[in-house]
Order: C-alpha cells, then sequence, then structure tokens
C-alpha cells in the first residue's frame, strides 16, 4: 500500500470509550514517522535524479568515445593514403632521375665515341659533367627519401599520441564506469533497505 507523508500527518484513528493509545501520543508519533518518511523521500527522489545525470554523463562519455575511434580512423586512414602518395612520388623521381641520368650518359658516350680520334678531352669532359648531373639529382632524391621517411616518423608519433590518449580516457571512463556502478548498487541497497 501506498502512502505519502500528508497520509501520515493526516490519519485519524477512531476513539475508544475504554481503554486504547493516547491519542497525542499517537499523533506525536505519526508526526514524527511522517516527517523521517518525508526525508527518505526527499532522498529518493535526489538519487534518483543523481541517477539519471550519471547516466546522462555516462552516454556522452560513450558518445565521445565513437568520436574517437571515428577520428583513430580517419587519421590512420589518412596517414597510410599521405604514405603510399608519398613513396610513389619517390619511386617516381627517382625513376626520371635515373632515366635522364642515363640518357644524358648515353647521349655523352655516343658524343665521345664519334669524336673520340679527335676530342678525348671534350668527351671525357662531358661524361664527368653527366656522371656528377647523376650524383647531384641522386643525392637530390636521398634527401627527398629521407624527408619523406621523416614526415612518416612524424605522422605515426601523432597516430601513437593519439593512441594512448585514447587508451588514458578508456582507463578514465572504466574507473568512472565502476564508481557509477557503486553508486547505482549502493542507491538499490538503499533502495532495497527502505522498502523492506
Amino acid at each position: 500500500m501506498k502512502f505519502s507523508p500528508v497520509d501520515i500527518y493526516n490519519k485519524e484513528f477512531k476513539k475508544s470509550v475504554v481503554g486504547g493509545y493516547n491519542i497525542d501520543e499517537v499523533e506525536d508519533f505519526l508526526d514524527e514517522i511522517g516527517i523521517a518518511y518525508e526525508k527518505l523521500m526527499k532522498e529518493k527522489n535526489k538519487l534518483k535524479k543523481e541517477k539519471i545525470e550519471i547516466s546522462q554523463k555516462l552516454k556522452n562519455y560513450e558518445d565521445l568515445e565513437d568520436k574517437l575511434d571515428n577520428t583513430l580512423a580517419r587519421v590512420s586512414e589518412t596517414i597510410d593514403t599521405r604514405t603510399e602518395k608519398a613513396r610513389k612520388e619517390a619511386q617516381n623521381i627517382i625513376n626520371q632521375a635515373h632515366q635522364k641520368a642515363e640518357a644524358r650518359i648515353k647521349e655523352a658516350e655516343k658524343k665521345a665515341q664519334e669524336i673520340i680520334e679527335g676530342a678525348n678531352q671534350e668527351a671525357s669532359t662531358i661524361i664527368n659533367q653527366a656522371r656528377e648531373e647523376k650524383k647531384q639529382v641522386s643525392q637530390e632524391m636521398e634527401d627527398k627519401h629521407q624527408e619523406t621517411k621523416e614526415e612518416i616518423r612524424n605522422e605515426r608519433k601523432k597516430l601513437e599520441n593519439i593512441k594512448e590518449t585514447r587508451e588514458l580516457f578508456e582507463l578514465r571512463l572504466k574507473n568512472m564506469i565502476q564508481n557509477i556502478q557503486m553508486i547505482l548498487d549502493e542507491e538499490n541497497s538503499r533502495d532495497f533497505e527502505d522498502f523492506k
């Protein structure tokens, strides 16, 4: 049977002609019960409100976790895309450089062969120039390759930092969920004792 503090305050008993309880004592006792019951009802409503707020916070954290997962996925995809693009660009540059260098060497060797009898020194100079250009281009490609590797390392560091942030967030979320569960268990225990 459900009743409110007002029901307790307003409860009336039939008067007994002979014997029975003292009316004033009964009414005082009912007033005390009403006050105690009213406090319990307020505490219960407060706990219910806190439970709703905690549930909403938990949902917000779960939404944040989903957003972090999506962000990590996008970052990982971006890093993979950039890495593959940089690798292809570096390979194309290297291939083009080798082709140009080989073409110039062949051209120099052909010219040297044609005028070898009368212009050995000139042919040697042209060959040396072509080889120097190849060396320079190769050095430029190596520098570009090292720059690309550094960019990849930086992107990986960013991903590791994001992963560490996520692990820290998950640990905090786990602790918060455990605390919430303890509060809910305590509330359920109090509810059980209140209506026992």
